[in-house]
């Protein structure tokens, strides 16, 4: 099973790049470094986003100063949840 999706890429893209908070992901976020490894041992072309809509992805992200992620049911389902 992949886990890829275009988030992993993302989250592995500003590691990469040092475009993530730092300040903030050391005084709010637990296992990141974990997290970050298990990202970049994915491929996000794996996950059916061909190389120019990732680019266009990472770049929506890294381009504003502030971004809101918001999803519907589906995205935080596992294939083993209910």
């Amino acid at each position: 099973m992949s886990h890829a999706t275009p988030f992993n890429g993302l989250l592995a893209y500003l590691a990469d790049t040092g475009k993530r908070d730092a300040t903030y992901a050391q005084d709010y976020v637990n296992g990141l470094d974990a997290a970050i490894a298990a990202a970049c041992a994915c491929d996000p072309a794996d996950s059916g986003v061909n190389a120019q809509e990732l680019t266009d992805f990472f770049a929506l992200w890294t381009q504003p100063p502030k971004v809101v992620t918001a999803y519907s049911q589906g995205v935080n389902q596992s294939v083993c949840g209910t």
